[in-house]
């Protein structure tokens, strides 16, 4: 069965069977009259052409109650999503209801690690979209270059119905920067997180830092790639129009100084917060922070 769309979108009963119709394509073509429609969050169902309130009546938008129907979906509800590119099958899911936060994992993670993040996020009132990167997870294929990784986060940030707040760790953040060169996709963010990763990478380092953690092994080919691609990740990152923010750690983070001082240079918006106790992967050392100090900056982006 198709997934409802869950959605705060339909705030009169003009909007109702003009937006019922975007989301779902069905039309109504019976008699009736149109329901007025209260605010609040609703879901959407595509097979039956139905939105179920907070309330659980089931109704078409000419007021025909659908009996019989069944899609109560709280918002803290995990929703799986799922992409189709012309290579792999991008899988993940979202939770919650409200302004949107597209979270991109690092290297090596999968979307659940997100969770604990999404947990303050929706219970402060916003919707998280999660995917596992390709290669990663559920989602199929290989990361070998970021210009793949790149377009994959353009899809995802295309398949959302309003622009979303972008949040990027490690290859994450880089993917985002480099989808970013589209002014297309630009104009569907609304600002970019960086999790402890910049796009000023001295190649040397970066290496050392890698191998302290663990053998690169099957994302040699991938980090290499990344490293070749930093001038044009700079030049990316000194054209954005759009706010962004910096969340590094301090002990085990793989940033120093010099490189935020470089972002700085390229991007002079930049607000830095950084995250008492955490390393490297932040979303897995000190997730309530993360998410607090992602609500507190961004909060003004939209």
């Amino acid at each position: 069965m198709p997934r409802p769309i869950v959605t705060d979108r339909f705030t009169s009963r003009m909007s109702w069977r003009v937006e019922f119709a975007a989301l779902t394509g069905c039309t109504c073509t019976g008699g009736g009259t149109v329901p007025d429609v209260p605010r609040g969050r609703y879901a959407v169902s595509r097979s039956v052409g139905a939105l179920v309130g907070p309330g659980g009546l089931a109704e078409d938008p000419c007021g025909r109650r659908r009996e019989g129907v069944n899609f109560m979906i709280g918002p803290t509800t995990p929703r799986g999503r799922q992409i189709t590119r012309p290579d792999v099958i991008l899988r993940g899911e979202e939770v919650g209801a409200g302004p949107t936060f597209l979270l991109l994992h690092a290297g090596g993670e999968r979307r659940q690690v997100w969770g604990p993040v999404s947990e303050v996020l929706v219970d402060a009132g916003y919707r998280c979209v999660a995917f596992d990167q390709r290669g990663h997870g559920d989602s199929e294929g290989s990361a070998q270059t970021l210009s793949a990784c790149a377009d994959d986060v353009a899809a995802m940030v295309r398949a959302e119905p309003l622009a979303s707040v972008v949040v990027g760790a490690s290859l994450g953040g880089l993917a985002a920067i480099a989808a970013l060169t589209d002014p297309a996709v630009r104009a569907w963010v609304a600002g970019l997180v960086l999790v402890d990763v910049v796009p000023c990478l001295d190649p040397s380092r970066v290496r050392r830092f890698l191998a302290s953690v663990g053998p690169l092994g099957a994302h040699t080919e991938l980090v290499e790639d990344i490293l070749a691609q930093v001038p044009r990740l700079r030049q990316t990152t000194a054209e954005l129009d759009l706010p962004v923010l910096l969340v590094h750690g301090d002990n085990g983070s793989s940033l120093t100084d010099e490189d935020i001082d470089q972002l700085l240079h390229l991007a002079p918006h930049t607000t830095v917060r950084p995250i008492q106790g955490a390393g490297h992967l932040i979303a897995r050392n000190q997730p309530v922070a993360l998410a607090q100090a992602v609500i507190a900056t961004t909060t003004a982006w939209r």
